[in-house]
């Protein structure tokens, strides 16, 4: 049997290869040993990321239905975020809707309204594609916010409800 010399590697080392791999992969990784069972509920940096569809696809012989596929994506980000180990930090934290070629070009994730004010050392913040219903960020941390939310017609739409972020030095 061979030498499992990944797994001796430092948590530090471990977290940033974690980082940069498909986040549902890195869920996965914690059926390989006891040392990678919650290393992923550590991770600093979140990079949820859907997919640009195209409307009127099949997948698996059926036909991609938009509605199951906002809300399946919606939950594993809840899901994630729930299991996390709520000591260690989030740094990053980005999140990008699918965007249907054919059809809105928003897709709708529903999220709490203050679902990005319980990190208190995030740094930089990434919105693209997702409506949120209305946003409240309380961050003492953050340096960088992005959003880009168009409706239908193209036009920007965000509901900002309250944002004190007072280390901000990027809004775009």
């Amino acid at each position: 049997m061979e030498e499992d010399r990944i797994s001796e590697l430092g948590d530090a080392i471990l977290l940033r290869i974690l980082c940069s791999i498909n986040i549902k992969e890195a869920v996965q990784t914690s059926i390989l040993s006891k040392r990678w069972k919650k290393l992923w509920t550590s991770m600093p940096h979140l990079n949820f990321r859907s997919m640009a569809i195209q409307s009127g696809v099949h997948i698996d012989g059926k036909p991609f239905d938009s509605q199951i596929f906002m809300r399946s994506f919606t939950h594993f980000v809840i899901q994630f975020l729930s299991c996390r180990d709520h000591a260690s930090s989030i740094h990053k934290f980005h999140l990008s809707g699918s965007q249907l070629v054919d059809t809105d070009p928003i897709s709708i994730y529903y999220f709490p309204e203050e679902s990005f004010s319980g990190f208190p050392n995030l740094e930089k913040l990434s919105l693209h594609h997702c409506r949120l219903s209305s946003l409240i960020i309380f961050s003492s941390k953050l340096r960088i916010l992005e959003f880009y939310f168009k409706d239908r017609y193209g036009e920007e739409k965000a509901v900002m409800k309250q944002i004190s972020t007072p280390m901000l030095t990027s809004l775009r």
